[in-house]
Formats: C-alpha cells, sequence, structure tokens
C-alpha cells in the first residue's frame, strides 16, 4: 500500500483548497460558495480530516461533532470522497478509521452519514464498516 497521511483541518484557508476534489461529488459548486458555505458551518464545530499523498490532498470527510434525541452524541461525517485515481487504495476505510478514533475521544455513542442513493460502490464500503440503513434522509429543495 502506497503511504499516506492524515491531517485534520480546521481552518477556513486550509479547506479551501480542497474544491477542486470536492468538484469530483459536486460538479457545480463554486468557490463563492464553498467558502460561504464553509464560513457558516465553521462556527458550528464543523472540521475535515484530509487524506494526502505527499503534498496532494487524495481522500477528505468532513465531520461535525453534535447530538441528536435519537442518536445521542453523534460524529457526522460529511461529503465523504476519495479523489478518483485513488479509489480502491483504502483510503475510505482509512478516514473511517480516523474519524471513529475521534469520535471516541470525543465520546460519541453513535457515527452517522449520508450517501446518495445511486452511490452503490459507498454503500458496500460503508456497510463492510458496520453501518446499517436506519431510514431515509429526505430532501426538499426550496431554492430550485
Amino acid at each position: 500500500m502506497q503511504a499516506f497521511t492524515i491531517k485534520e483541518i480546521t481552518k477556513l484557508e486550509e479547506m479551501l483548497p480542497f474544491l477542486p476534489l470536492l468538484n469530483q461529488m459536486y460538479p457545480e459548486l463554486t468557490m463563492p460558495v464553498y467558502r460561504d458555505r464553509l464560513i457558516d458551518m465553521l462556527p458550528y464545530r464543523y472540521a475535515m480530516v484530509a487524506v494526502y499523498k505527499e503534498e496532494e490532498c487524495v481522500g477528505l470527510s468532513g465531520y461535525w461533532i453534535h447530538t441528536k434525541l435519537w442518536t445521542g452524541k453523534i460524529l457526522e461525517m460529511d461529503n465523504v470522497i476519495v479523489h478518483q485515481d485513488y479509489r480502491k487504495h483504502g483510503l475510505g476505510t482509512l478516514l473511517y478509521e480516523h474519524l471513529e478514533k475521534i469520535a471516541h475521544k470525543q465520546h460519541c455513542e453513535t457515527m452517522v452519514l449520508d450517501a446518495f442513493v445511486g452511490n452503490f460502490q459507498a454503500h458496500k464500503l460503508y456497510y463492510k464498516l458496520g453501518f446499517v440503513a436506519k431510514g431515509y434522509h429526505f430532501v426538499k429543495f426550496l431554492t430550485q
């Protein structure tokens, strides 16, 4: 396996260069929108974990730690993405394992994530990692 390093990212300036990787999942996401959303999210303890191959970010997951009535204290994985050239190299598992350590350290009871309905490769990984589908995440777009 290739050598990868993981870094925790908490500052806006460190997150902004990740837009090209996020564009693999969200092609329409622009820098002004990305920046504005991060500015809105950061005060709510939003952070990221990035996987690097040398100086290039090749995997990424945002995360939040918060509490919900039905789950207790949770670490919610957000926008899990691995660069298309590095898929099937174990980076999704590497991100998950790092985030699980953070969840334990923060005394979380649960980890949760969303996955697009048609992303079957991700579903396969999440089941393998011990996640279960507990319900649906309904979305109603108000501005489209």
